[in-house]
């Protein structure tokens, strides 16, 4: 006869998000609570590590930082930093407000499936930004984010 002995199988541990340390859903690829794309943070250690920087000047209301951090993470194709971006130009955090360039932040980070961006075009198409209003993209933008799990977009649909 073997013997048998008993391995426990070690409990996961909750992960947290790098940028604001909510607890993550499992198999998520983003926060709920600040939207950050996780699957890209975890591809790239450095890149994490710059985008915290940036979350950290960010909160300490050090924008001119922020900006420059999130700025140089969004050239290469950070979601979540464009999204910060994007945040940042929409309620004029340390810039001048602009709706346009608002606009192409969340564009380019919502087209790589960053819920939150795709519920700030919702709200620019719905008005909400001296944008032209557009129900149908507003709507189609809703849907979307609340597909990929915004909470404040799957509130809309309920």
């Amino acid at each position: 006869a073997v013997p048998v002995t008993s391995n426990p199988i070690p409990e996961p541990q909750e992960q947290r998000c790098p940028s604001c340390g909510s607890i993550l859903q499992a198999n998520s690829h983003f926060c709920h609570n600040c939207g950050t794309s996780i699957s890209i943070l975890s591809e790239n250690n450095d890149m994490s590590s710059e985008l915290k920087k940036a979350n950290e000047a960010y909160t300490a209301g050090n924008y001119k930082t922020a900006v420059a951090y999130y700025s140089r993470l969004a050239e290469q194709g950070n979601a979540e930093a464009q999204n910060k971006l994007g945040q940042m130009y929409y309620r004029g955090d340390g810039v001048r407000t602009d709706y346009h360039k608002a606009l192409y932040y969340f564009n380019l980070s919502a087209e790589q499936g960053n819920a939150n961006s795709q519920y700030y075009l919702g709200l620019i198409y719905e008005g909400y930004g001296a944008i032209k209003k557009d129900h149908d993209e507003s709507l189609k933008y809703y849907r979307m984010a609340a597909e990929n799990g915004d909470p404040d977009a799957q509130k809309l649909f309920r």
